[in-house]
């Protein structure tokens, strides 16, 4: 086959089976995802894009010693390629769910350390072979490397979204497995077009053909392997309940926003954080779990005596000062908040959530009769679209009321929008005059949730030139913390009303306006606490409220600085002059006092940079590629900055959009899609331009950077904008935002690998290399930056690295370096 022709030999198939070759890759990164997010916990999805880059980036330092022997027998070699990743597309993936990995054990356990390379050598097989089919394409077809290169990355924006429909019929632990069938396809379509290339080599071709019809006869039982959820998720806990005959599966349902699932069992009682003096028993209960996660409890019951429990927890303290208060729950999962409101006469309830399944759920589980608004969005949309447009008595932040994550560290890199300065500052738009915003968190030592919840209280009143010190309150009793904020100064009379409250159902006061020491009194302290000194939490207060809370956040032991838009990670706790501390305090069982998920991508990000830069290094100083030294320096560094800025934006966008799409696998989707079928576009479109090689990068470089400054100073708005619109609209609107500047981003490669195909051609498949290797460190050193530095930054820093990368290839790039 030519290596200037791709039309005239059969070259709608092979373009159309790279298409389903990058659909399958995608899908199968987005399967593993959601798989993941279900087994394992959210923030271990950044597992999955590392791995997936390091196969890409492995496959350019491969190609950069064997292509040259591939060419020569390009027909058979690229027939086995297409088979064996066909092949362990679906072997890969089932053998992988199987392996009982434990990440809380990992920095302690070699057997923990070994299982998870297993996995990763796994999961590394299939997207390393469809790299290398990829990058061979590229390689040999250089005349029409904007065509190649754009029906890649349509093919792989096609499978983002495509995967969302499979999420709704197809079961999490086996979804990778379903998405391996497409590659099958782009099998076929390489061997119904190219069977004269292969045919000259048959033992091989039929070797491979015996184990694909092999691999094929298999699907069905490797699509029955599934991986068993993490033993410390209440999944697991109800899936044991389930064998031991003590707990009932209700239902189950699939969704590209989670699994539901409901569980009834006579041994479940979880009641949040009810007084331990407690005479009221609850009624019986039904469990919600979403993605094996307790999210809600539904009571049931129709009778509002049976549910006189709720009256015993800190979350009633808000409704025992408040007189039949309008009451607007974000996020509630369930149904006991709502029997609580009843308890205490409310006017009227409003539940806002994003998951119409659970909306559902909740309806069903109430008695008929009983008015309860339902609103079916994200609970930080509603309150951008109804900025100063209702008014309620109790805004409670339900969603975020549970046992802290964050004491394992599970919960360190979720974005949390609802918990940020700019969601607070929404909700005293829509609050009484009279009312109360509360939110009620679980204790832990050292505490951190919910100093950092008073501190955001405090600041988002001082952005208003308010005095925090008249407007919170906070107590707390042996499990939970409750915190409010006062839409009006504190009186004499309702700070009496809170003291009183809270001591009648053991909670402690931690912070009233006029607070003294001398009336601290504690019921419930813990370990490293003084009634002389105070609480942690009163500390805490008193110096947030008495104008040293910027020293507080310097010298606390952990990072309790307000969380923004721009970066609203409020479970992220984690500071490295903490580890000494804990490890003398808590000895051997230190890591459990620690943000996992932190420390985890530190590692992650520090073992892929060192394989980074020797799989790198290998091809840059072997004899072959010191041969031809024409530009390659300039190369590396220019493949280097755009592989780390494409991806910089495109982890931004998946993290920035998560508040427009209200989910992550959602938000990831969009941003693939809108990020690769715009870049696609924008390779075909490039090649079809007879432009310098630095015309072209400069006028990419403008339109990128330009757009990228754009969304960047006008999400905020944008996102209000398109709020009150439907969930399907939404996603559309983000894919076009968001395909504006990726269609210039997908200039800089094409343009730069048709320059080194005139002047060094060698060089292509280690530019392949360099380029896929910067994109493996770039996703997980984007959410560090992110947490540390905000998205803005991250976003600027893309910029720059683009920037860069235009000016190692000006002073060399005058001549045409379009298609020709």
């Amino acid at each position: 086959m030519s290596a200037t022709s791709l039309e005239s030999e059969a070259g709608v198939f092979t373009l159309g089976s790279l298409f389903f070759l990058s659909f399958s890759i995608i899908g199968l990164q987005l399967g593993l995802m959601r798989s993941l997010t279900y087994q394992k916990y959210y923030h271990f999805f950044y597992l999955v894009i590392s791995i997936a880059l390091l196969g890409f980036g492995a496959s350019g330092t491969f190609l950069s010693f064997l292509y040259p022997k591939i060419e020569k027998r390009f027909g058979s070699s690229m027939t086995i390629l297409y088979g064996l990743f066909s092949g362990s597309m679906l072997l890969c993936t089932a053998l992988s769910a199987g392996i009982p990995l434990d990440f809380q054990y990992l920095l302690f356990s070699a057997e923990q350390v070994l299982l998870l390379a297993a996995y990763v050598l796994l999961i590394f097989v299939p997207f390393f072979l469809g790299a290398c089919i990829i990058g061979i394409l590229l390689t040999r077809y250089g005349r029409a490397v904007s065509t190649v290169y754009g029906a890649n990355l349509l093919g792989s924006g096609a499978g983002a979204v495509s995967s969302l429909g499979l999420m709704r019929i197809v079961p999490p632990q086996t979804l990778p497995v379903h998405i391996a069938l497409y590659a099958f396809l782009a099998f076929g379509l390489w061997l119904a077009g190219n069977y004269r290339e292969y045919y000259r080599d048959r033992k091989a071709v039929f070797l491979v053909c015996a184990a694909f019809i092999a691999t094929a006869g298999s699907i069905i039982p490797m699509i029955r392997i599934q991986g068993d959820p993490d033993d410390y998720k209440p999944l697991a806990y109800f899936l044991r309940l389930q064998a031991q005959g003590d707990a009932v599966h209700v239902a189950s349902e699939y969704s590209s926003r989670g699994v539901i699932d409901v569980f009834s069992s006579p041994v479940f009682h979880h009641t949040l954080f009810a007084s331990p003096g407690s005479v009221s028993t609850p009624p019986d209960q039904l469990a919600v779990l979403r993605d094996g996660e307790l999210v809600g409890v539904l009571f049931d019951t129709d009778r509002i005596r049976e549910t006189r429990v709720m009256a015993e927890t800190p979350q009633s303290v808000v409704y025992r000062m408040s007189n039949r208060p309008r009451v607007l729950l974000l996020g509630d999962s369930g149904n006991t908040n709502i029997w609580l409101a009843w308890q205490y006469e409310a006017e009227h309830i409003t539940l806002v959530n994003g998951d119409d399944r659970i909306i559902r759920l909740i309806r069903e589980s109430l008695p008929a009769g009983r008015d309860v608004t339902f609103v079916n969005t994200s609970p930080r949309l509603y309150l951008e679209a109804h900025r100063g447009t209702v008014e309620f008595d109790i805004i409670q932040i339900a969603v975020s009321e549970g046992m802290p994550a964050s004491g394992s560290g599970l919960g360190s890199l979720y974005e949390d929008y609802l918990l940020t300065r700019e969601s607070i500052s929404g909700m005293m738009d829509i609050l009484s005059p009279d009312g109360f915003i509360t939110i009620t968190r679980g204790v832990q030592t050292p505490p951190r949730d919910n100093i950092k919840v008073f501190n955001l209280f405090s600041a988002v009143l001082e952005d208003r030139d308010l005095n925090p010190g008249q407007r919170l309150l906070q107590g707390r009793n042996y499990l939970a913390v409750c915190t409010l904020l006062s839409g009006t100064p504190l009186p004499a009379p309702l700070v009496d009303s809170f003291i009183r409250e809270c001591r009648e159902i053991t909670v402690d006061p931690e912070y009233y306006p006029g607070m003294k020491d001398e009336s601290l009194q504690y019921t419930n302290t813990f370990e490293g606490e003084g009634d002389r000194e105070g609480s942690w939490f009163y500390r805490a207060a008193l110096a947030v409220t008495g104008g040293r809370r910027e020293i507080f956040e310097k010298e606390y032991l952990f990072d309790v600085t307000v969380p923004e838009d721009d970066s609203p990670y409020f479970h992220h706790f984690f500071r490295w002059k903490a580890l000494h501390n804990l490890r003398r305090a808590y000895g051997r069982s230190w890591f459990r006092q620690v943000e996992l998920g932190y420390v985890f991508l530190i590692i992650v990000l520090a073992v892929l940079v060192c394989v980074s830069f020797i799989l790198i290094l290998v091809p840059l100083v072997s004899k072959k590629n010191v041969k031809s030294p024409v530009y390659r320096k300039r190369g590396v560094v220019y493949f280097l900055c755009i592989g780390l800025a494409f991806m910089f934006l495109e982890t931004v966008y998946i993290q920035r959009f998560i508040l427009a799409l209200s989910e992550p696998v959602l938000s990831t989707s969009a941003i693939i899609t809108a990020v690769l079928c715009g870049a696609g576009a924008g390779s075909i479109f490039q090649g079809k331009m007879k432009m310098r090689t630095r015309d072209t990068l400069i006028a990419a470089f403008i339109g990128a950077g330009l757009i990228t400054l754009m969304l960047m100073v006008f999400s905020g708005p944008l996102v209000k904008g398109i709020s009150q619109v439907n969930s399907v609209l939404r996603f559309t609107a983000v894919i076009g935002l968001v395909s504006i500047p990726a269609f210039f981003m997908g200039w800089f490669f094409p343009a730069a690998i048709s320059f080194y195909r005139k002047h060094n051609p060698s060089f292509i498949p280690l530019a392949w290399g360099v380029n896929g290797f910067a994109s493996v460190i770039a996703s997980p050193l984007a959410v560090l930056l992110a947490v540390s530095t905000g998205f803005s930054l991250v976003m600027i820093s893309a910029i720059v690295l683009y920037g860069i990368a235009v000016l190692m290839l000006l002073p060399v790039g005058k001549e045409k370096g379009g298609i020709s």
